[in-house]
């Protein structure tokens, strides 16, 4: 039976309660991140590929909080994954379990920007620990970790000198600085000079195999697989193996180019109610169920179709309802496609049994970009009423003597 319980180590840092391992009964191990829904754990496609059945996955949070067991109710995996070992695309994989996990773990949004190249991110997983001037184990027990790197690339760049089909800007990859230019992999390869983030560079190991890379604490990426690169001229790795030594290479799945997925599975499995395209149907006042979360709409509408990619940055705001006790706040980008009129905003509110008065809560739309806002609007306020239907019961009681 699949359980939740404690990272394993002796440091536990809560700051990602959310950041999952993922046992194969103790044969292998990979790494994973919980979701805005809380009920779906995206993860490596080729870790899933390894289990003969989902009573061997053990998950755990990275949290001392004592939360109840966990049950998978299904696994899906990416379309597009073969397993090809010469381009590892679609190497994604959403666990959805059988209901969603505590409101006090942390759940994530996938960042849905596309400028990701360039950009500092957080590594976050459990993997062995390996000294990287040698590529040796130091210590192959799991243990949580987080650190920083940069996207030098999309990974399909590497195509030409590898003799890959990388798909075209469908992973994320970087490099393993030690601060110097012999060992600047992308330096020596692209003339791409970047000698690293400092001591703390980190790149993956074994066991972070799904683990997210966040930026602006969305998921930007998770881990894939890593990789060397040495011809006549140029060889950067410190070691002549793949061993997450010093001038190695990795790539990460990119969850920007795959979010229309995404989207899709979780709301194809999170049994939402009706998705609102005109005013009219949107759910001013959504009531507040008893026992199981449920979703409230909020609805961006333009007037005509326009010729380019619109879309504005969002996020939550309390009014007389508050973040993480009545609703789950959240944040991002939201995208209207070319073409089309509307979209919506989804927002989960917090099932419960407390009698309280109806409360407030609300979307700021800003940063728009495409044409979408009126001329000298910068931003957009809407605001919904959470309705409270629990009652008190008045209880009269005969005393016989």
């Amino acid at each position: 039976m699949p359980q939740t319980g404690l990272s394993g180590t002796e440091d536990i840092d809560t700051l990602y309660s959310g950041v999952v391992y993922l046992k194969n009964t103790g044969i292998s191990q990979a790494s994973g991140a919980l979701l805005w829904t809380g009920k779906h754990i995206i993860t490596a496609a080729h870790f899933i590929d390894d289990i003969s059945s989902l009573d061997q996955l053990e998950i755990g949070f990275n949290t001392a909080i004592n939360i109840d067991d966990v049950e998978i109710a299904s696994v899906t995996i990416h379309p597009g994954w073969d397993n090809d070992p010469s381009n590892y695309n679609f190497d994604i994989a959403i666990i959805e379990l059988t209901s969603a996990v505590d409101t006090a773990i942390e759940r994530y949004q996938i960042y849905r920007y596309f400028d990701e190249v360039n950009s500092i991110f957080t590594r976050v997983g459990y993997s062995s620990t390996i000294d990287p001037d040698t590529g040796l184990i130091i210590n192959p027990d799991k243990q949580f970790h987080s650190g920083l790197n940069q996207y030098d690339i999309t990974t399909d760049q590497i195509n030409p000198l590898l003799g890959t089909d990388i798909l075209e800007y469908y992973q994320l990859s970087y490099d393993f600085d030690n601060g110097s230019y012999e060992h600047d992999a992308y330096g020596r390869i692209f003339d791409i000079n970047d000698p690293g983030t400092g001591a703390d560079e980190i790149f993956s190991k074994h066991g972070d195999s799904g683990g997210p890379a966040f930026i602006d604490n969305k998921i930007a990426g998770i881990a894939s697989y890593i990789f060397r690169y040495q011809d006549n001229v140029i060889n950067p790795d410190i070691t002549a193996q793949v061993d997450s030594s010093y001038g190695e290479l990795a790539s990460d799945s990119r969850l920007s180019k795959n979010a229309d997925w995404i989207d899709t599975v979780v709301l194809d499995r999170y049994h939402l109610p009706a998705i609102p395209v005109t005013p009219e149907e949107v759910n001013l006042y959504p009531v507040e169920a008893d026992l199981e979360n449920t979703i409230n709409y909020f609805l961006l509408e333009i007037e005509q179709p326009l010729t380019v990619e619109s879309g504005v940055s969002f996020e939550t705001f309390d009014g007389s309802a508050n973040a993480g006790s009545d609703y789950i706040s959240t944040s991002g980008v939201v995208v209207i496609p070319i073409g089309e009129l509307s979209t919506v905003i989804s927002v989960e509110i917090i099932a419960d049994l407390i009698v309280e008065a109806d409360e407030t809560f609300g979307i700021r739309v800003f940063q728009p970009y495409g044409g979408i806002f009126p001329e000298g609007v910068t931003e957009l306020l809407a605001e919904h009423t959470i309705i409270d239907n629990d009652v008190v019961l008045n209880i009269s009681v005969d005393i016989i003597a």
